[in-house]
């Protein structure tokens, strides 16, 4: 549909990456917005979990997350509560693991994106949905009427798959680190940026 915003797209694509998973091969998902800048993208994963996926943060603590404590001394002993921060997934660069709980959770983002996203959806629209369903499946444990599906998370290295803000505002003034992917989430101009990236990183080496 020329006016959609992509919703059927990326229902279908949870779809087909949880059906390629139930034939017991592991999938590598990247949107088009990703350019790969070396070879063999898989080796640089550790596979030791059921769900890799990158992070939109751009250090240690927004990307991997960290502890936060507030102090209540009206509640006596348990005056300490913990809670975690964290920055939000990005949907458009994963990689699933062939395990039972990794296609429950596809199947699950699945159900969840086609009840929430109309056919008239706008791109932005789509891409804040498909964020708030990732981060919501992967992160909550069970509670009250909700049951996790249980898959193991771990976060990629931002510094190896990068997002537009670390890749522009960190990496290209280091001359020391090359990243294996960048997706282009940050900025819309994301066609020139590619062509930048591809030129700094693979042409030029």
């Amino acid at each position: 549909e020329a006016n959609s915003g992509g919703a059927a797209a990326a229902v279908a694509r949870l779809e087909l990456v949880a059906a390629v998973l139930r034939a017991g091969v592991g999938v590598l998902s990247i949107s088009p917005r990703v350019v790969l800048l070396r070879d063999a993208p898989l080796s640089y994963l550790h596979r030791d979990a059921d769900v890799e996926i990158a992070s939109e943060g751009w250090d240690d603590r927004s990307a991997y997350g960290y502890n936060h404590v507030l102090d209540d001394p009206s509640m006596g002993f348990t005056r300490f509560c913990h809670g975690s921060r964290i920055v939000a997934y990005e949907p458009g660069l994963f990689y699933a693991q062939p395990t039972a709980e990794a296609v429950a959770l596809l199947l699950r983002l699945r159900l969840r994106l086609d009840a929430r996203l109309t056919a008239t959806a706008t791109a932005s629209e789509v891409a804040s949905v498909e964020r708030e369903v990732f981060l919501h499946e992967l992160w909550l444990p069970s509670h009250h009427n909700y049951t996790s599906v249980g898959a193991v998370l771990r976060v990629m290295n931002y510094l190896c798959f990068a997002n537009s803000k670390v890749a522009f505002r960190q990496l290209r003034h280091n001359p020391k680190i090359t990243p294996v992917v960048v997706q282009l989430n940050y900025h819309s101009d994301f066609a020139p940026r590619m062509e930048a990236l591809y030129t700094h990183y693979v042409e030029r080496s």
